[in-house]
């Protein structure tokens, strides 16, 4: 399956695909391909339970919602949160790229263990941040951002942010965050966001964009994926603007990536 090579007699060695395998790297996949092959692996193969009723197989299966889960299974949920963390890399160079000038607050809205605010911090010295997740993902955030020195320019915050989110920032980051959910609940989401902002604050939405045509492409291989693990859904364009719209907030521009987009948003002129 090209993860190994035997570059001579009796030697064997990692392909570049084997590379991509091995821990502790920036983007490794090692902890994507864990959680692919095992709650991921299993929950598709009661696929049909969420084409028959449109909600997730993974309730069914696992008894639980996916995220109810992870907080009583520890070690999947490290499994999953490094997950997240080694995709991230590809999914943060349209994000630092954006012009951060007049920006000093960054709020990372579900930032798990910190992966995406660290990276920016790190990029761009005059950002202070703050992370906020549930309290169980906070506590490991907090050893990351400490373990990475940048503990004095990074708060963490507990909390869920279906009842509030931390006010006062610059910039809200939702790195993959409203996917997990469907409509409702992200609008609900959104709402909270907005109600934290002041009206001259950004938010900045990193997510993928569906193409509006039949072509083949992986977004909506991974609409499926969010469906049926979480009831949540990839989204096009015109989903994105009605969605926003629907939260308090005017679509203002998207920065376009290989591996995601970053869909610029500002609180629309009658929420003002």
């Amino acid at each position: 399956m090209g993860v190994f090579a035997r570059p001579a007699p009796g030697v064997v060695g990692l392909t570049d695909v084997g590379e991509l395998l091995v821990g502790g790297r920036p983007g490794s996949a090692r902890h994507l391909a864990m959680f692919l092959g095992d709650l991921t692996y299993r929950t598709w193969s009661d696929a049909l339970q969420t084409a028959r009723t449109g909600r997730p197989a993974f309730d069914e299966m696992f008894g639980a919602p996916f995220f109810d889960h992870l907080a009583g299974h520890p070690d999947e949920a490290d499994t999953f949160n490094r997950a997240m963390q080694g995709g991230s890399a590809a999914r943060l160079p349209p994000l630092l790229a954006r012009d951060w000038e007049g920006v000093r607050t960054v709020v990372d809205v579900g930032g798990g263990n910190g992966s995406v605010l660290r990276a920016l911090l790190e990029a761009h010295d005059h950002l202070r941040g703050v992370v906020f997740d549930l309290p169980s993902v906070a506590d490991a955030a907090r050893s990351e951002i400490d373990a990475a020195g940048l503990g004095e320019r990074c708060d963490v915050v507990g909390g869920s942010f279906f009842d509030e989110v931390p006010a006062g920032g610059d910039a809200y980051v939702l790195a993959q965050i409203l996917h997990d959910w469907h409509d409702d609940d992200a609008v609900r989401i959104l709402a909270r966001v907005r109600r934290a902002m002041r009206d001259d604050a950004v938010l900045l939405v990193v997510e993928l964009i569906v193409p509006e045509d039949d072509a083949p492409h992986p977004s909506k291989l991974i609409d499926l994926q969010m469906l049926v693990l979480l009831g949540g859904r990839e989204r096009t364009r015109t989903d994105w603007a009605e969605l926003l719209r629907r939260g308090g907030f005017e679509l203002a521009g998207v920065i376009e990536g290989r591996r995601a987009n970053v869909i610029e948003a500002r609180p629309s002129a009658a929420e003002r």
